[in-house]
């Protein structure tokens, strides 16, 4: 399985900061100290000894290290899936543009070039890079302040840059939003780097600042592509690293998660079995006594139910979990508690509400259609599935007809029963698809050409099945029911449509090219739609260019 990773898939698997850090630690600090078709170890040194092991869990592949950071793929698995990958020979996929990327990636030149430079041209290069690129500041502020005063000092200095960061305001921009996190995950990369050096007990100040900092950004800005909320997760877990460092004490605990969900300054809900190692009791009654109090308000609803959940959970108070927890929560508490007979109910009365044309949306029990569709065979026997897609596609046939064609086991009896009990609206669409799914062709044909209300057609649809007959059958037939689709775009009459009326037929173009009888048909039928739309410039000129 170890074939198929990428440098692709990394990036896909993990934050951007892990995936740069990794690949700067070199190869040669990475051992790989066993290697099987299911699992791969190896010890990383950056600069201690941290082990990493790699595991195919039936499609997935995980990540686990024994470092601070409690992040699946850390640094350190990232340098290992690389170290992989690298004596494979290739990377992302077999071509050249990636060799050399892996090339630039393990043979970096610019470490040669500055390891042969002397100290006038390093102090000089090092001076230009702090125009060139402000951001080398701040590596260097943190070098400097560890040569002052050490540790301590470095952990001063971050927290004076937080707290100067956190003064920004980026306003109700995304953009800007996107660019203040960039400066975020470089402040909490260098904390990492503390971290890893064993420095926790002073990276929790600048942590605890930087987490109640992008909290209250999220709260006041537009956070539409998600990089300042990754942001304030990468803190939590760099907080939670420091703690395992530097012990707190149950009331500093106790402090710090009021402070997040209380006092407005934090964003998000603090998952308090992260924290159980360092509650006690007296902790635990501490902060349900302020939760008490602050139910009054009506502030932060989610995050002190969240709070309370988590509570009974430390309690083990399984009496008060049942009656918090809804939908697929719930079902997973009954699993988890082998309470087969309590999660098969659940689950009869969710298909029964799904199955209802009363209730559209989640329903009373709140169970996902994927949680639910999941369990059926394992709970009510082998077909329960199918069973359950077939009187869901009769209560909502535009929406569960395609989901029973997917399914493994659908026949065409039961697509039939499905479209006998749609309305007669809907009735000409499911025909479509199901002339397409059992390639029933004649039946496609008919329906697409002699239906009595053609306008209940959706021309992608018969677009879909026009392909499927030339494909298949006849090319000049499927022609004629591709062309439904352009036509509807010119009787629309605006710019987009346009636009894809013009896509569409060079997409139909290419479909007839090779067939003389198809291409004359598609030659007819541009002829027909340019006489019928003789006053309209726009479509002269799209099916000229033609």
């Amino acid at each position: 399985m170890f074939e198929d990773l990428t440098v692709d898939y990394l990036a896909e698997r993990t934050d951007h900061a892990s995936f740069d850090r990794g690949q700067k630690i070199d190869s040669n600090r990475v051992e790989i100290t066993e290697k099987t078709d299911n699992v791969v170890r190896s010890t990383v040194t950056a600069p201690h000894e941290y082990h990493v092991v790699l595991r195919l869990e039936g499609a997935d592949l995980q990540a686990q290290c024994d470092c601070a950071i409690e992040h699946e793929w850390c640094r350190h698995a990232v340098a290992t899936a690389l170290k992989l990958i690298a004596e494979r020979g290739e990377v992302f996929t077999p071509n050249v543009q990636a060799a050399a990327a892996a090339e630039a990636v393990f043979d970096d030149e610019i470490d040669t070039y500055v390891d042969s430079l002397r100290h006038d041209q390093l102090v000089q290069l090092v001076r230009n890079l702090r125009v060139a690129q402000p951001n080398v500041d701040l590596a260097l502020e943190v070098g400097a302040a560890e040569h002052r005063g050490g540790p301590e000092a470095v952990g001063k200095r971050l927290t004076q840059r937080v707290e100067r960061l956190r003064r920004k305001n980026p306003g109700w921009s995304a953009r800007l939003t996107a660019e203040v996190a960039q400066e975020w995950f470089a402040l909490l990369d260098i904390c990492s780097a503390c971290i890893d050096r064993g420095w926790g007990a002073e990276m929790v100040r600048p942590l605890e600042c930087a987490t109640e900092g992008i909290g209250q950004m999220l709260l006041r800005t537009d956070d539409a592509y998600g990089s300042l909320a990754d942001a304030y997760r990468t803190a939590t877990i760099l907080h939670l690293a420091a703690y395992r460092q530097a012990a707190p004490t149950p009331g500093e605990v106790v402090e710090w998660i009021s402070n997040l969900v209380f006092d407005e300054s934090g964003f998000g809900e603090p998952n308090l079995e992260d924290y159980a190692d360092w509650l006690d009791i007296q902790a635990i009654d501490e902060l349900e006594r302020r939760l008490d109090k602050q139910d009054s308000y009506g502030r932060f609803d989610d995050a002190l139910e969240h709070l309370r959940e988590g509570i009974a959970r430390l309690r083990g108070d399984d009496l008060a979990l049942e009656q918090m927890l809804t939908g697929d929560e719930l079902l997973d508490f009954f699993e988890e508690r082998a309470r087969d007979d309590d999660a098969r109910d659940l689950l009869e009365e969710a298909a029964k509400e799904r199955v209802s044309k009363k209730r559209l949306g989640l329903g009373g029990t709140g169970i996902s259609m994927e949680a639910l569709t999941s369990r059926l065979d394992r709970y009510f026997g082998p077909g329960s599935l199918l069973k359950f897609r077939t009187a869901y596609a009769k209560s909502h046939p535009g929406r569960g007809f395609r989901e029973l064609l997917a399914e493994d086991g659908a026949t065409p009896d039961m697509a039939r029963e499905v479209i006998d009990a749609a309305p007669s609206w809907v009735r000409g669409n499911l025909q479509l698809l199901y002339a397409e799914h059992f390639d029933d062709f004649d039946l496609g044909y008919k329906v697409a050409t002699e239906h009595p209300r053609p306008e209940e057609l959706d021309p992608e649809l018969i677009f879909d099945m026009g392909t499927a007959i030339g494909v298949n059958v006849d090319r000049a037939r499927g022609t004629e029911l591709m062309f439904r689709l352009p036509e509807h775009f010119a009787a629309a009459g605006d710019l987009p449509s346009y636009k894809r009326m013009e896509a569409e037929l060079r997409d139909i173009r290419k479909f007839v090219a090779d067939d003389q009888a198809a291409l004359e048909r598609f030659e007819e039928l541009v002829a027909d739609l340019c006489e019928r739309y003789a006053g309209r410039a726009a479509i002269r000129e799209i099916l000229e260019r033609i």
